[in-house]
């Protein structure tokens, strides 16, 4: 076997330094993104929940400030009760006519 020159023995480690160097930027890299990946969704759970809780407190404020509206929801219940069975049924009745034709 030959010994390599001084020309490719000094090169090798260059390349060996570089090739770390390179893959521990890519490191950075991946990680910078994560963090900001998090970041963003952090703030946009903050966002959420802040709305959230504004949302019920207004709900709760309403609440106590017409007690009357109690007596509606068994009302609000059928009426949306009653919405979920005619959009089932017209899906039921789409299908059964997708079928039915040729």
């Amino acid at each position: 076997m030959t010994e390599p020159s001084n020309h490719e023995a000094s090169e090798q480690p260059t390349n060996g330094w570089r090739a770390g160097f390179d893959r521990q930027v890519g490191i950075a890299v991946h990680l910078l993104r994560w963090i900001v990946l998090g970041a963003a969704v952090g703030v946009l759970a903050g966002l959420s929940s802040a709305a959230f809780l504004e949302v019920l407190n207004w709900a709760t404020r309403t609440r106590l400030e017409h007690g009357w509206l109690l007596y509606l929801l068994p009302a609000a219940g059928l009426v949306v009760g009653l919405a979920y069975a005619d959009a089932a049924g017209a899906r039921r009745r789409r299908r059964a006519q997708t079928n039915s034709s040729p």
